[in-house]
């Protein structure tokens, strides 16, 4: 493979101090200047390398919902044949999380973002429904009976519930929360299994 040109090396050093310094300053609170001190470049640089503001923002959010994606698919490809549901509960809520405070600073910038930026919008909105999915599909294939509305129901649970518990990292909550946590998922999983979904079917007539 060839080597990367001065473009991509620029355009990727730039991305990381614009991502470092979002995770110290905020979104809004960051400005060029903040970015050309972090990269150890000009100003004039990063419009030459990116473009305005509003490029540099639908950059840093291709770049993270690219990794998010490949972190997805890495860990459902590394599922077992068996138990999966287990597994996949296992790999959603681990015993030391894989984020980090900055991870969840960058993520939750670009939600926020997403609402007046378009192309942030498209690119969150369906990186979001593709994940939703994707756990349903593993959900529906550990459960081949659930309906596949419960399904995906059950997997927008599961994830808010694993994205809630990561957003309150900064206040280093005891262990037992992370236990909690996934206790909360799996009783929504368990309502899958055909026990619960007849309780389920008759609480609603």
């Amino acid at each position: 493979m060839g080597r990367k040109s001065l473009k991509e090396e620029r355009s990727s050093m730039i991305l990381d101090a614009f991502e470092r310094c979002v995770a110290r300053f905020g979104l809004d609170g960051t400005s060029l200047e903040n970015i050309a001190e972090e990269a150890g470049v000009k100003r004039g640089l990063i419009r030459h390398y990116l473009g305005n503001r509003e490029a540099l923002i639908i950059a840093l959010a291709e770049r993270v919902v690219a990794r998010y994606r490949m972190v997805v698919d890495t860990m459902l490809t590394g599922l077992p044949a068996k138990g999966r549901g287990e597994a996949l509960l296992d790999a959603l809520f681990p015993a030391e999380t894989q984020s980090t405070t900055d991870d969840i600073m960058v993520m939750e910038s670009l939600i926020a973002a997403s609402d007046r930026i378009e192309r942030v919008h498209r690119l969150m909105h369906d990186w979001m429904e593709s994940y939703v999915r994707q756990i349903a599909g593993e959900l529906g294939r550990a459960y081949p009976d659930s309906e596949s509305e419960h399904c995906l129901a059950v997997a927008y649970g599961v994830i808010g519930i694993a994205f809630n518990h990561e957003s309150l990292m900064p206040l280093r909550l005891s262990a037992a929360y992370a236990t909690r946590a996934r206790t909360c998922a799996r009783l929504l999983v368990k309502s899958l299994t055909p026990g619960n979904r007849d309780n389920r079917s008759g609480e609603d007539k």
